[in-house]
């Protein structure tokens, strides 16, 4: 199988890339590609994954191939490692971080699949709802509740990935002999149109749509491929009549993703659709203790403050802060926890994320805008939806909290004559949020809180002035 594969890939890039990184070898059914790290099995699927299943499939059959781990299958090729034995003791009073056991990884999951668990899964108000249902998409079976498909939405760097790959390893664990199939949108891509290019389609849908469970990461890179959106929206059909289940994951709603059918933006919303929003500061706090603790670095409660005010985006923040406190901590050999003075040495202040530039009334309304779906006009206008209201309430508060301008000044951007209307708009919304009042935020938000809303949009439009990435619409 490996001679067809040099020869599919060509023998010069096979020596060089492949032969020397990676070890194949066939148990329980599966081809199992064994590499030193993470990393290497990230790089080679990236770049012969789709090759690598598709001579599989012609050689062995409908087999699997997982991603294997292990450093340990390569130490007869290179010298081992020297520990010195004085070292006994870990960053900031805890033990040192232990090598990473070998794990196999879903098919197509880059060899990071059993690095991502539920149980791993850090909660709180701005992912609950979204990790409550992949537990009950995992735990119940449909005929108890139906959730057959689930689609997750969010921003980079907050979670997307770990809830698939959590779901893929608890449903293998509940079901071992089950078909699990877990890909990015841009993999699937790559597999469809090198199957079209071979003459093996029959062999990929087969593989695909008789699986027990398909989970698709990064659906909006299928934006404006129209043939490989078919193709996915057949074998989603296909996984409907035949029981099988559904995992979607993007960047943005089903129905914001420019350029994606009507027909496959249908099906996308057809069962429960979950949103993920960046970390509250609570969250983020709780998160900088969990991963400090993963690399063994112990922080004080205000250290983590400090790193939950630094990092105001996504957990990816919070992680390269912690790699940073815990580089520090290990140049300057710290037996105690790190404090909140060294956090701010190392991370500086919470002043970085300052707008290069003051905010207008015109780029807030913009921002909120969009959020909620709601067409600027419609805002500038006299309409009276409640959706409408909502956005007109909270460009008005949330201008006059970044903004410099006056209640005159902001009743003249917002095109009302009296100022008289932004005050009552201003107090009736802080009123609502200090009750702790919920609304129906259209079909993209659904059901939020006041606060956390509020709280949100400030985030997203103080980020987005300080990388001065945004434009006017005056």
């Amino acid at each position: 199988m490996l001679e067809q594969f040099a020869l599919r890939i060509g023998k010069e890039r096979y020596a060089r890339y492949f032969e020397p990184a990676a070890h194949a070898r066939h148990a329980d059914e599966a081809l199992q590609i064994v590499v030193r790290s993470s990393f290497d099995a990230d790089l080679l699927n990236r770049r012969f994954g789709a090759e690598l299943r598709t001579v599989a499939g012609e050689s062995l059959g409908d087999v699997q191939v997982q991603w294997v781990v292990d450093p340990g299958a390569f130490a007869a090729d290179e010298e081992p490692e020297r520990v010195p034995e004085t070292q006994t003791s870990g960053v900031g009073g805890l033990p040192p971080r232990r090598p990473a056991a070998p794990s196999a990884a879903p098919a197509g999951a880059s060899g990071r699949g059993p690095r991502y668990r539920l149980d791993d899964f850090v909660v709180g108000e701005s992912n609950r709802l979204a990790f409550t249902a992949a537990e009950r998409f995992v735990d119940e079976p449909p005929p108890l509740h139906g959730l057959s498909q689930l689609f997750i939405h969010g921003g980079c760097g907050i979670g997307k990935t770990h809830l698939l790959n959590g779901i893929a390893a608890r449903f293998r664990e509940q079901n071992p002999t089950a078909r699990v199939s877990c890909v990015t949108g841009e993999m699937f891509a790559n597999e469809f149109i090198s199957a079209v290019q071979s003459k093996r389609l029959e062999a990929f849908r087969k593989r695909y749509r008789s699986v027990d469970l398909l989970l698709v990461d990064d659906v909006q890179f299928l934006a404006g491929k129209v043939k490989t959106q078919t193709e996915l929206l057949h074998t989603i059909e296909a996984l409907d009549l035949g029981h099988g289940r559904l995992v979607l994951a993007s960047d943005e709603h089903p129905k914001r993703i420019d350029k994606l059918c009507k027909r496959l933006v249908s099906r996308c919303v057809c069962g429960m659709v979950a949103r993920l929003d960046n970390p509250e500061r609570g969250l983020r706090g709780q998160l900088a203790h969990r991963l400090a603790g993963v690399r063994g670095v112990s922080l004080e409660e205000n250290a983590a403050h400090v790193v939950a005010d630094v990092c105001a985006g996504s957990v990816r923040e919070i992680e390269g802060a912690v790699v940073r406190l815990e580089a520090v901590a290990r140049l300057e050999q710290l037996r105690v926890p790190v404090t909140a003075v060294l956090a701010r040495r190392v991370l500086g202040n919470a002043d970085l994320m300052r707008p290069r530039r003051p905010i207008s009334v015109s780029q807030v309304a913009k921002t909120v805008c969009a959020e909620l779906n709601v067409e600027l006009s419609e805002v500038l206008g006299r309409g009276r939806h409640r959706l409408v209201v909502l956005a007109r309430s909270m460009v008005a508060l949330l201008s006059r909290e970044l903004t410099t301008m006056s209640y005159p000044e902001i009743a003249r951007a917002l095109n009302r004559k009296n100022h008289s209307t932004i005050v009552t708009a201003c107090q009736r919304l802080r009123r609502q949020m200090e009750e702790g009042g919920q609304q129906d935020a259209g079909p993209l938000q659904g059901l939020v809180q006041l606060t956390d809303l509020f709280q949100r949009l400030r985030d997203l439009i103080v980020r987005t002035a300080a990388t001065g990435s945004v434009v006017s619409v005056a």
